[in-house]
């Protein structure tokens, strides 16, 4: 990174099955994105890239459920991913979904 470039990211942990999908720290994705839109128009010479990320120890199945969605992608749309209690390829793989998106969003490929 330049730099005149910034990547930030927050990571929270989401342990209750009985939020809803409007609940603020879900829907916190949109708000960095907001303030991101913000930091780049008030800073233009500066490239700017917020991320926020929730990773859950919980199956996804009740989650789906109770937010009327179909499939675990429509619920990573959320920035939401499923983090294993134990140490798996499960794991792994939601680190390496995480970075893929920040890296995406940055321009980085």
């Amino acid at each position: 990174m330049k730099p005149s470039e910034r990547m930030e990211r927050l990571i929270d942990l989401l342990r209750e099955v009985f939020v809803e999908r409007d609940y603020l720290k879900i829907q916190f994705y949109k708000k960095i994105k907001k303030i991101e839109t913000k930091l780049k128009n008030d800073t233009p010479q500066t490239k700017i890239v917020l991320n926020s990320f929730i990773f859950t120890h919980i199956a996804f199945e009740p989650l789906l459920k109770r937010w009327n969605l179909s499939s675990a992608d429509e619920l990573e749309k959320f920035n939401v991913l499923n983090y294993p209690e134990r140490d798996t390829d499960a794991g792994v793989e939601c680190i390496e979904k995480m970075f893929k998106k920040m890296l995406s969003e940055g321009g980085i490929k």
